[in-house]
Parts: C-alpha cells; sequence; structure tokens
C-alpha cells in the first residue's frame, strides 16, 4: 500500500506527540531563516565581505578603525578586479578620502544609510605631490560608509547615487 502526503498529514494531526513534534521542527526552521535574514555582517578591521550595490557585486576588505581607515590602501599594488575596500564609520560624517601612497587609480562609492549617495570616477594617484597638497575628496552630504574600487568598476557595474547597498559576511 502507497503512503501519500495526504495519509501522513491525517496521522499527524490524529497524534498530539506528532503534531508537537512538527510544530517544533516548523518553528525551528523559521527562527533559522529569520535567524539568517537578520543576521548583520562583521564590520571589523580586516574582516572580508560581500557588497552588492544594485545587481552588481564585490569582496570587499573591512577598514572600522581609525588607523585602518587612515591607511587605507596606502602602499598596496592593486586591488585586484571585484574587490574592494570598505570604510565603516559607524556614524555619519562627511568622510575625507586622499591619495596618500596610492600607486593606481580608484572610484570612490560614497554611502549613506544603505543606498550610494555618490560616485566619484577614477581617482588618480598623485606621486611626488606632498601630503598637505594632495587633492581631498569628499561627498556633498555625510556618508557612513565609502566603497573603493578599481578605478571603472563603478561606471561598467552601472553604480549610481540612489543604488540600494547590501553588505553581507563573506
Amino acid at each position: 500500500m502507497k503512503t501519500t502526503f495526504k495519509d501522513i498529514l491525517k496521522k499527524i494531526l490524529e497524534n498530539p506527540v506528532l503534531l508537537s513534534v512538527a510544530l517544533l521542527i516548523v518553528a525551528v526552521v523559521i527562527l533559522f531563516a529569520m535567524t539568517e535574514i537578520t543576521r548583520q555582517p562583521d564590520l571589523r578591521d580586516d574582516a572580508k565581505v560581500v557588497v552588492r550595490i544594485d545587481r552588481a557585486q564585490l569582496q570587499a576588505t573591512v577598514a572600522a578603525s581609525a588607523a585602518a581607515r587612515t591607511k587605507g590602501l596606502s602602499g598596496t599594488e592593486s586591488l585586484g578586479e571585484n574587490r574592494g575596500l570598505l570604510f565603516v564609520s559607524g556614524q555619519r560624517e562627511i568622510p575625507v578620502i586622499y591619495m596618500h601612497g596610492m600607486n593606481y587609480p580608484i572610484d570612490i562609492i560614497w554611502i549613506s544609510q544603505g543606498t550610494v549617495s555618490e560616485v566619484t570616477p577614477d581617482v588618480q594617484p598623485q606621486p611626488g605631490v606632498p601630503e598637505d597638497q594632495l587633492t581631498k575628496y569628499h561627498p556633498a552630504g555625510p556618508a557612513d560608509q565609502v566603497l573603493e574600487t578599481p578605478a571603472g568598476w563603478a561606471a561598467k557595474q552601472s553604480v549610481q547615487p540612489g543604488d540600494p547597498v547590501k553588505i553581507s559576511s563573506l
């Protein structure tokens, strides 16, 4: 005799113990799903995260402390394709980026409350320029995160103000 879903459901509903177990399993699955949906990413120095901007995504390293944000990408040779550095300040402010010790151009994506607020494309290094004379880049309004990507990435991915940003742990 073949057991159907209807037969199994009838046995569960008629047996209080089976019904309790089934409800407990459903509750655990829902709790697990809700935990995964609301889980906050690790935003400490050197953590690896996935940054999704609209339909584009890249892997980024987090710079959260003042020292890590000051160092930024200084002294590095390249970012690599679909890689970035995510500056996290924990508060909305007018951040300032300058190209001290930079060896390659970048795009700067300013993020405010989970949305791209501005994009500063193709920011060039300034070798030989004294630090106090470097061009300073900042958004027109407050931002709580800044994403540096390889130059041209923002245009290639059609990143623009208003795009939603989602950050998740790797």
